[in-house]
């Protein structure tokens, strides 16, 4: 799951505007509740001491996480609902600004105490992080306008098609789909990672590559705003596990979110989320811990 991105201030400069994010008055629309006081005693007591909640995203993915760049603050979707679980615990939130592939890192080594970046809820991350999922995604492909080479989710081979280093498109569904590419030219096969869809949509933009492997919702959200000079196509393929809120297994907040992301569903501050930042097509009703070390 992961997503394409917008560069600091949420937009990318290369003659014409790529991304960009929702302004901060309309991030503004979602209300902070107040402390839940069943949800407060779930906290751990060192937590509560601290009174902070570090939350780790990497702002450069629209409309899941960007810089405003009239406040210069995180904006979005995550950013949204990770205040709003903070608040429900009796916290403040910090959004740590971290690059997608350093924030399960993070997490392990204590830097972070959550992580809202459009992580999808893998077996592999669950080996070293613990997720409460949020939201369910769908993958489809960024192209240039008028789809030249006529490409396709279900038809890649033979193409250069870029992904972000360490998301699901990356390590699971792009392989998938060039292992079916066995009678075509494995360099032109094997893909192209970036460090972050920024760069693969620049590439893009440049035609280094043929399309970008990404999240629906951000590659919809890259083709709106990019003045035309791209579309998303399909068929639209379902990512094969739901976005998470990542954990570090040993901190305790595994029932304290759960408990956080329940209430702002129950309360209509999700939906609201949602609605703001044009994502109700990702909703879930039944957050879960580890949905992939369940049976499905």
């Amino acid at each position: 799951m992961r997503r394409v991105m917008g560069g600091l201030g949420g937009t990318v400069a290369i003659g014409l505007v790529l991304l960009s994010p929702l302004s901060g008055a309309a991030a503004a629309q979602f209300a902070l509740p107040g402390p839940d006081a069943e949800i407060v005693k779930l906290v751990p007591a060192a937590v509560r001491a601290a009174g902070t909640l570090a939350i780790g995203t990497d702002a450069t993915y629209p409309p899941f996480e960007s810089v405003d760049p009239a406040t210069h603050e995180i904006v979005g979707f995550d950013a949204d609902l990770g205040r709003g679980i903070a608040a429900l615990m009796g916290l403040k939130a910090t959004l740590v600004n971290t690059p997608f592939d350093n924030l399960i890192p993070s997490l392990a080594s204590g830097k972070l105490s959550i992580a809202m970046s459009s992580i999808g809820d893998t077996k592999e991350r669950e080996g070293v992080v613990d997720f409460v999922t949020y939201y369910w995604n769908s993958t489809n492909l960024l192209v240039p306008k008028n789809n030249p080479k006529k490409l396709g989710v279900d038809n890649v081979c033979g193409a250069k098609i870029g992904v972000e280093r360490g998301s699901l498109q990356q390590t699971t569904i792009l392989p998938a789909l060039m292992s079916k590419c066995a009678d075509k030219d494995p360099a032109l096969a094997a893909g192209s990672v970036f460090k972050t869809n920024t760069d693969a949509v620049l590439a893009l933009s440049s035609s280094r590559i043929d399309g970008v492997l990404n999240d629906a919702v951000a590659n919809d959200h890259a083709a709106d705003t990019s003045d035309g000079r791209f579309v998303a196509v399909g068929p639209l393929m379902r990512n094969k596990s739901p976005g998470g809120v990542a954990i570090r297994k040993d901190s305790g907040l595994q029932p304290a979110v759960l408990a956080a992301v329940k209430k702002l569903m129950a309360d209509g501050a999700y939906g609201s989320a949602l609605k703001t930042w044009h994502l109700g097509a990702i909703a879930i009703d039944d957050p879960v811990i580890n949905w992939a070390e369940q049976p499905h």
